[in-house]
């Protein structure tokens, strides 16, 4: 995995994994994908599927997924999860549910159009089952998103950038 990583510092909403065997095994952790939920300069708060657990793990001890979406060991709900925090100004998030019938999670972000929802909608198609807004602060809105279960996630389509 050393060529499709890197040790850059966390930001929410990237895949990781602890790359270090003996820091992993002195805190229990399993050697598994992770996704950033919060992100300091120095550590990351990382939730790992297997175990459920949210510890908050060292940056140096962590190595990125470059590309998440497409991946195919990256379990498609952390590639969707992925994809919004790159699209919005992802302050934190938390994952409320992973099961055999979907996910769900709430992300915190700063203020964004409605019309960039619009598109994130489009792009996630059939299988979001929601997406609540609610205000959370200053400038702040909570995003509560659901997914429905799928063996893969179709790369959404890349964003068109206004032309000047």
């Amino acid at each position: 995995m050393s060529n499709e990583t890197n040790a850059l510092l966390a930001r929410v909403g990237d895949v990781v994994i602890c790359r270090d065997a003996a820091y992993r095994d002195a805190l229990k952790l399993p050697d598994e994908f992770g996704l950033v939920l919060d992100a300091r300069k120095d550590r990351a708060k990382v939730y790992l599927p297997q175990s459920r657990g949210e510890p908050w793990i060292p940056v140096p001890m962590l190595a990125r997924v470059r590309q998440p979406i497409g991946d195919a060991r990256v379990p498609p709900w952390m590639q969707r999860t992925h994809y919004l925090a790159r699209m919005l100004d992802m302050l934190f998030m938390e994952v409320t549910h992973v099961g055999a019938d979907g996910c769900a999670i709430r992300l915190f972000h700063g203020e964004a159009e409605l019309d960039l929802f619009d598109e994130l909608r489009s792009a996630l198609g059939d299988e979001l089952r929601y997406w609540r807004l609610l205000p959370a602060g200053m400038h702040k809105v909570e995003s509560a998103v659901a997914f429905a279960p799928r063996d893969r996630a179709d790369p959404p389509l890349p964003r068109p950038h206004a032309e000047g």
